[in-house]
Protein backbone atom coordinates (compact mmCIF):
# COMPACT_ATOMS: atom_id res chain seq x y z
CA UNK A 1 0.00 0.00 0.00
CA UNK A 2 1.36 3.33 -1.05
CA UNK A 3 -0.08 6.71 0.56
CA UNK A 4 0.44 10.12 0.40
CA UNK A 5 -0.81 13.53 1.94
CA UNK A 6 -1.81 16.80 -0.26
CA UNK A 7 -2.90 20.07 1.61
CA UNK A 8 -5.77 21.53 0.46
CA UNK A 9 -5.85 24.20 3.20
CA UNK A 10 -4.61 24.31 6.74
CA UNK A 11 -7.88 22.50 7.99
CA UNK A 12 -8.80 19.91 5.46
CA UNK A 13 -5.93 17.50 4.05
CA UNK A 14 -6.36 15.09 0.81
CA UNK A 15 -5.10 11.32 1.68
CA UNK A 16 -4.26 9.51 -1.53
CA UNK A 17 -4.19 5.76 -1.24
CA UNK A 18 -2.63 3.13 -3.58
CA UNK A 19 -3.56 -0.74 -3.36
CA UNK A 20 -1.22 -3.22 -5.20
CA UNK A 21 -2.68 -4.92 -8.03
CA UNK A 22 -1.14 -8.47 -6.29
CA UNK A 23 -3.91 -7.53 -3.55
CA UNK A 24 -6.47 -6.98 -5.63
CA UNK A 25 -6.67 -9.71 -7.69
CA UNK A 26 -6.07 -11.70 -4.22
CA UNK A 27 -9.37 -10.10 -2.96
CA UNK A 28 -11.23 -10.74 -6.01
CA UNK A 29 -10.38 -14.14 -6.13
CA UNK A 30 -11.44 -14.92 -2.73
CA UNK A 31 -14.79 -13.13 -2.90
CA UNK A 32 -15.38 -15.30 -6.22
CA UNK A 33 -14.74 -18.37 -3.99
CA UNK A 34 -16.80 -17.78 -2.24
CA UNK A 35 -19.31 -16.88 -3.80
CA UNK A 36 -19.33 -19.66 -5.78
CA UNK A 37 -19.86 -21.80 -2.76
CA UNK A 38 -23.34 -20.18 -2.09
CA UNK A 39 -24.86 -18.42 -4.80
CA UNK A 40 -27.99 -19.96 -6.96
CA UNK A 41 -28.22 -20.13 -10.83
CA UNK A 42 -30.88 -21.38 -12.36
CA UNK A 43 -28.88 -24.83 -14.39
CA UNK A 44 -26.36 -25.01 -11.76
CA UNK A 45 -25.85 -26.73 -8.18
CA UNK A 46 -24.43 -24.77 -5.67
CA UNK A 47 -20.98 -24.66 -5.62
CA UNK A 48 -20.42 -25.69 -9.13
CA UNK A 49 -21.28 -22.36 -10.93
CA UNK A 50 -18.55 -21.94 -13.39
CA UNK A 51 -16.71 -18.11 -12.79
CA UNK A 52 -17.46 -17.02 -16.04
CA UNK A 53 -21.13 -17.35 -15.31
CA UNK A 54 -20.43 -15.59 -11.95
CA UNK A 55 -19.11 -13.16 -13.06
CA UNK A 56 -21.61 -12.51 -15.56
CA UNK A 57 -24.65 -12.51 -12.78
CA UNK A 58 -22.44 -10.88 -10.01
CA UNK A 59 -19.66 -8.91 -11.65
CA UNK A 60 -21.20 -5.26 -10.34
CA UNK A 61 -21.60 -6.85 -6.51
CA UNK A 62 -18.09 -8.55 -6.52
CA UNK A 63 -16.56 -5.14 -7.46
CA UNK A 64 -18.71 -3.30 -4.80
CA UNK A 65 -17.77 -5.47 -2.03
CA UNK A 66 -14.12 -5.95 -2.88
CA UNK A 67 -14.00 -1.62 -3.57
CA UNK A 68 -15.74 -1.37 0.22
CA UNK A 69 -13.10 -4.50 2.28
CA UNK A 70 -10.56 -2.69 0.59
CA UNK A 71 -11.34 0.94 1.86
CA UNK A 72 -12.66 -0.24 5.17
CA UNK A 73 -9.21 -2.35 5.53
CA UNK A 74 -6.63 -0.11 4.55
CA UNK A 75 -8.07 3.35 5.41
CA UNK A 76 -6.95 2.84 9.27
CA UNK A 77 -3.89 2.20 8.58
CA UNK A 78 -3.57 4.83 5.92
CA UNK A 79 -4.86 7.43 8.38
CA UNK A 80 -2.05 5.78 11.07
CA UNK A 81 0.94 6.58 8.95
CA UNK A 82 -0.32 9.84 7.31
CA UNK A 83 -0.41 10.97 10.82
CA UNK A 84 -3.50 13.62 9.78
CA UNK A 85 -6.01 12.53 12.52
CA UNK A 86 -10.16 13.46 11.12
CA UNK A 87 -12.21 15.15 12.89
CA UNK A 88 -15.27 13.97 11.56
CA UNK A 89 -15.93 11.29 8.70
CA UNK A 90 -13.63 11.47 6.12
CA UNK A 91 -14.97 11.23 2.68
CA UNK A 92 -14.17 8.72 0.23
CA UNK A 93 -13.51 9.13 -3.37
CA UNK A 94 -12.54 5.86 -5.19
CA UNK A 95 -11.51 4.91 -9.28
CA UNK A 96 -13.27 1.84 -10.49
CA UNK A 97 -12.09 -1.43 -9.68
CA UNK A 98 -10.31 -3.62 -11.73
CA UNK A 99 -8.59 -7.08 -11.74
CA UNK A 100 -5.04 -6.70 -12.67
CA UNK A 101 -4.36 -3.24 -12.22
CA UNK A 102 -3.59 -0.92 -8.37
CA UNK A 103 -6.53 -0.06 -6.90
CA UNK A 104 -6.18 3.99 -5.77
CA UNK A 105 -8.86 6.36 -3.66
CA UNK A 106 -8.58 9.76 -1.90
CA UNK A 107 -10.06 10.64 1.38
CA UNK A 108 -10.59 14.06 2.09
CA UNK A 109 -10.46 15.00 5.94
CA UNK A 110 -10.82 17.79 8.21
CA UNK A 111 -7.94 18.01 10.10
CA UNK A 112 -7.04 20.73 13.46
CA UNK A 113 -5.21 23.19 12.44
CA UNK A 114 -1.92 23.81 13.38
CA UNK A 115 -0.16 26.75 15.47
CA UNK A 116 2.59 27.33 17.71
CA UNK A 117 2.00 28.13 21.87
CA UNK A 118 3.47 30.73 23.58
CA UNK A 119 3.27 32.30 26.82
CA UNK A 120 1.05 29.60 28.24
CA UNK A 121 3.19 28.07 31.63
CA UNK A 122 1.90 28.99 34.96
CA UNK A 123 -2.28 28.79 33.05
CA UNK A 124 -4.82 27.27 35.07
CA UNK A 125 -6.77 24.58 33.43
CA UNK A 126 -9.80 23.35 34.66
CA UNK A 127 -10.22 19.49 34.18
CA UNK A 128 -13.85 18.11 32.71
CA UNK A 129 -15.77 16.54 34.96
CA UNK A 130 -16.65 12.51 33.68
CA UNK A 131 -20.39 11.66 33.32
CA UNK A 132 -21.84 8.97 31.91
CA UNK A 133 -25.77 9.71 32.42
CA UNK A 134 -28.49 6.78 32.22
CA UNK A 135 -29.33 7.90 28.59
CA UNK A 136 -25.97 7.49 27.04
CA UNK A 137 -26.37 3.89 28.44
CA UNK A 138 -29.57 3.51 26.79
CA UNK A 139 -28.68 5.01 23.39
CA UNK A 140 -25.81 2.11 23.53
CA UNK A 141 -28.24 -0.39 24.89
CA UNK A 142 -29.81 0.30 21.45
CA UNK A 143 -27.16 0.09 19.28
CA UNK A 144 -26.23 -3.25 20.44
CA UNK A 145 -29.43 -4.57 19.91
CA UNK A 146 -29.40 -3.56 16.28
CA UNK A 147 -26.42 -5.29 16.04
CA UNK A 148 -27.80 -8.33 16.95
CA UNK A 149 -31.09 -7.79 14.64
CA UNK A 150 -32.67 -10.05 12.28
CA UNK A 151 -33.79 -10.34 8.64
CA UNK A 152 -37.30 -12.14 8.36
CA UNK A 153 -39.70 -11.84 5.35
CA UNK A 154 -42.38 -10.36 5.55
CA UNK A 155 -45.34 -12.06 5.65
CA UNK A 156 -48.45 -10.13 5.57
CA UNK A 157 -49.77 -8.82 2.12
CA UNK A 158 -48.08 -5.22 1.93
CA UNK A 159 -45.78 -3.28 -0.39
CA UNK A 160 -42.17 -2.03 1.06
CA UNK A 161 -42.36 0.67 3.52
CA UNK A 162 -39.63 3.09 5.15
CA UNK A 163 -37.49 0.01 7.85
CA UNK A 164 -38.08 -2.27 5.24
CA UNK A 165 -35.12 -4.20 3.34
CA UNK A 166 -36.24 -4.62 -0.32
CA UNK A 167 -34.38 -6.77 -2.48
CA UNK A 168 -33.85 -5.97 -6.37
CA UNK A 169 -32.39 -6.85 -9.64
CA UNK A 170 -31.88 -3.36 -11.08
CA UNK A 171 -30.41 -2.00 -14.53
CA UNK A 172 -29.77 1.68 -15.23
CA UNK A 173 -30.93 3.02 -19.13
CA UNK A 174 -30.54 6.42 -20.34
CA UNK A 175 -31.68 7.20 -23.26
CA UNK A 176 -32.60 3.81 -24.14
CA UNK A 177 -28.77 2.44 -23.26
CA UNK A 178 -27.46 0.43 -20.58
CA UNK A 179 -25.10 2.30 -18.10
CA UNK A 180 -21.76 0.40 -17.91
CA UNK A 181 -21.43 -1.00 -14.33
CA UNK A 182 -24.72 0.08 -12.67
CA UNK A 183 -26.62 -2.42 -12.35
CA UNK A 184 -26.68 -5.55 -10.14
CA UNK A 185 -28.64 -8.57 -8.80
CA UNK A 186 -30.15 -9.60 -5.46
CA UNK A 187 -29.30 -6.12 -4.49
CA UNK A 188 -30.36 -5.41 -0.65
CA UNK A 189 -31.50 -1.98 0.13
CA UNK A 190 -32.85 -0.84 3.26
CA UNK A 191 -35.73 2.01 2.69
CA UNK A 192 -34.95 5.42 4.80
CA UNK A 193 -31.54 4.45 4.86
CA UNK A 194 -30.65 7.26 2.83
CA UNK A 195 -28.27 5.11 0.79
CA UNK A 196 -29.58 5.52 -2.84
CA UNK A 197 -31.32 8.62 -4.48
CA UNK A 198 -34.24 10.16 -3.20
CA UNK A 199 -36.28 9.77 -6.63
CA UNK A 200 -35.23 6.10 -6.65
CA UNK A 201 -36.36 5.46 -3.19
CA UNK A 202 -39.68 6.85 -3.66
CA UNK A 203 -40.06 4.80 -6.65
CA UNK A 204 -39.31 1.98 -4.80
CA UNK A 205 -41.69 2.32 -2.09
CA UNK A 206 -44.74 0.65 -2.13
CA UNK A 207 -43.55 -2.40 -4.68
CA UNK A 208 -44.39 -5.98 -3.62
CA UNK A 209 -42.30 -9.18 -4.09
CA UNK A 210 -42.54 -10.08 -8.08
CA UNK A 211 -43.16 -6.26 -9.08
CA UNK A 212 -41.62 -4.99 -12.42
CA UNK A 213 -41.17 -0.93 -12.28
CA UNK A 214 -39.33 1.68 -14.27
CA UNK A 215 -38.39 4.59 -11.91
CA UNK A 216 -36.83 7.87 -13.83
CA UNK A 217 -34.26 9.59 -11.34
CA UNK A 218 -32.75 12.58 -12.17
CA UNK A 219 -28.74 13.13 -10.72
CA UNK A 220 -27.24 16.23 -10.37
CA UNK A 221 -24.00 16.98 -11.86
CA UNK A 222 -21.89 16.42 -8.38
CA UNK A 223 -23.01 13.27 -8.10
CA UNK A 224 -20.85 10.89 -6.58
CA UNK A 225 -20.65 8.49 -9.17
CA UNK A 226 -19.31 9.58 -12.63
CA UNK A 227 -21.12 6.99 -14.59
CA UNK A 228 -24.66 8.99 -13.24
CA UNK A 229 -23.51 12.35 -12.53
CA UNK A 230 -25.75 15.31 -14.52
CA UNK A 231 -27.67 12.46 -16.30
CA UNK A 232 -31.56 11.36 -16.63
CA UNK A 233 -31.48 7.67 -16.04
CA UNK A 234 -34.44 4.70 -16.17
CA UNK A 235 -34.02 1.93 -13.88
CA UNK A 236 -35.53 -0.88 -15.03
CA UNK A 237 -36.23 -2.96 -11.45
CA UNK A 238 -37.57 -6.05 -10.58
CA UNK A 239 -38.48 -6.93 -7.20
CA UNK A 240 -37.09 -10.32 -5.62
CA UNK A 241 -38.27 -10.29 -1.97
CA UNK A 242 -39.09 -8.30 1.02
CA UNK A 243 -37.76 -8.33 4.24
CA UNK A 244 -38.45 -6.72 7.52
CA UNK A 245 -35.81 -6.19 10.16
CA UNK A 246 -37.02 -7.83 13.87
CA UNK A 247 -35.05 -6.21 17.10
CA UNK A 248 -34.34 -8.71 19.86
CA UNK A 249 -35.89 -8.20 23.20
CA UNK A 250 -33.64 -6.21 25.72
CA UNK A 251 -34.04 -8.97 28.56
CA UNK A 252 -31.92 -11.60 30.20
CA UNK A 253 -31.77 -14.25 27.56
CA UNK A 254 -30.54 -11.38 25.28
CA UNK A 255 -27.54 -10.79 27.81
CA UNK A 256 -26.72 -14.06 28.21
CA UNK A 257 -26.58 -14.76 24.13
CA UNK A 258 -23.80 -12.16 24.27
CA UNK A 259 -21.26 -14.62 26.39
CA UNK A 260 -21.50 -16.20 30.13
CA UNK A 261 -20.22 -13.23 31.85
CA UNK A 262 -24.01 -11.49 31.38
CA UNK A 263 -25.85 -13.82 33.26
CA UNK A 264 -28.73 -10.91 33.31
CA UNK A 265 -29.87 -7.51 31.57
CA UNK A 266 -28.87 -5.57 34.13
CA UNK A 267 -24.77 -7.01 34.73
CA UNK A 268 -24.81 -5.89 30.68
CA UNK A 269 -25.94 -2.68 31.30
CA UNK A 270 -23.14 -1.97 34.11
CA UNK A 271 -20.59 -2.93 32.12
CA UNK A 272 -21.85 -0.98 29.08
CA UNK A 273 -22.08 1.87 31.50
CA UNK A 274 -18.13 1.35 32.80
CA UNK A 275 -16.79 1.01 29.57
CA UNK A 276 -18.28 3.68 28.85
CA UNK A 277 -16.97 5.88 31.69
CA UNK A 278 -13.59 4.40 31.25
CA UNK A 279 -13.62 5.84 27.59
CA UNK A 280 -14.74 9.16 28.99
CA UNK A 281 -11.86 9.05 31.50
CA UNK A 282 -8.71 8.53 28.89
CA UNK A 283 -10.63 11.13 26.52
CA UNK A 284 -10.58 13.75 29.31
CA UNK A 285 -6.85 12.91 30.50
CA UNK A 286 -5.72 12.98 27.18
CA UNK A 287 -7.27 16.52 26.32
CA UNK A 288 -6.10 17.53 29.84
CA UNK A 289 -2.33 16.47 28.95
CA UNK A 290 -2.86 18.43 25.65
CA UNK A 291 -2.09 15.36 23.46
CA UNK A 292 -3.73 15.56 20.44
CA UNK A 293 -1.87 12.58 19.04
CA UNK A 294 -4.78 10.19 19.85
CA UNK A 295 -8.61 10.62 20.27
CA UNK A 296 -10.56 8.22 22.29
CA UNK A 297 -14.49 8.20 20.32
CA UNK A 298 -16.91 9.30 23.15
CA UNK A 299 -19.81 7.51 23.97
CA UNK A 300 -19.60 4.73 21.51
CA UNK A 301 -19.65 1.13 21.31
CA UNK A 302 -17.06 1.11 18.47
CA UNK A 303 -14.67 0.68 22.11
CA UNK A 304 -16.90 -1.96 23.35
CA UNK A 305 -15.44 -5.69 23.19
CA UNK A 306 -16.33 -7.45 19.32
CA UNK A 307 -17.90 -10.32 21.10
CA UNK A 308 -21.00 -7.53 22.13
CA UNK A 309 -21.68 -7.12 18.19
CA UNK A 310 -22.49 -9.01 15.56
CA UNK A 311 -20.40 -7.82 12.60
CA UNK A 312 -23.00 -6.98 10.37
CA UNK A 313 -22.64 -5.47 7.12
CA UNK A 314 -25.96 -4.27 4.87
CA UNK A 315 -24.75 -3.66 1.56
CA UNK A 316 -25.31 0.02 0.80
CA UNK A 317 -26.12 1.43 -3.04
CA UNK A 318 -24.11 3.91 -4.33
CA UNK A 319 -27.02 4.88 -6.57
Amino acid sequence: MKTSLEEISPVKKKLLVEVESEEVDRKIEETYRTLGKKAKVHGFRPGKVPRRILERYFKDQVVEEVTRGLVDETLPKAVEESKAMPLSIPMVENDSLKAGQSFKYAVVMEVKPQFELRDYMGVELEKEIVEVTDQDVERNMQEIRKAHATLKPVQEDRGAREGDSIVVDYEAFEAGKPVEGVKAQNFMIALGGGAIHPELEKGLTGLKAGDLKDVEVHFDDKHQNARLAGKDVTFKVKVIDLKITELPELNDEFAKSLGGEFPDLETLKKRVKDSLLENEKKRVEKDFEGDSSRRYPTKSILNFPKAWLSQRSDRASRV
